[in-house]
């Protein structure tokens, strides 16, 4: 097996419920361990940052988008914003039961 470099990792944003942080976290540690570059929005965005144009900006550079799908995201209107943005730009999109 090569090693995965830094700039080779692929890039996933991880779009959920804030109701179901713990199991996006652990997602993102696991993603984390296997050579992903995972973007989460409670670490990857800055309280005072426009929140719109940071997901936006951080759904654009992903590569894969992971939605965890859940009774919360199904519900979130920010889930579905995100799902409509990744959408929108083509990026390839993977559900993941929480």
């Amino acid at each position: 097996m090569t090693e995965v470099t830094d700039h080779k990792k692929l890039k996933v944003f991880v779009s959920y419920s804030r109701k179901d942080s713990a199991f996006a976290k652990e997602l993102v540690a696991g993603l984390e361990l296997t050579g992903f570059d995972p973007f989460i929005d409670q670490h990857d965005i800055a309280a005072a940052e426009d929140w719109e144009e940071r997901l936006g900006a951080l759904i654009r550079d992903a590569d894969t988008v992971v939605y965890v799908l859940s009774p919360n995201s199904v519900a979130s209107v920010r889930c579905q914003w995100e799902v409509d943005k990744a959408t929108a730009i083509a990026k390839r999109l993977g559900p993941i039961a929480e």
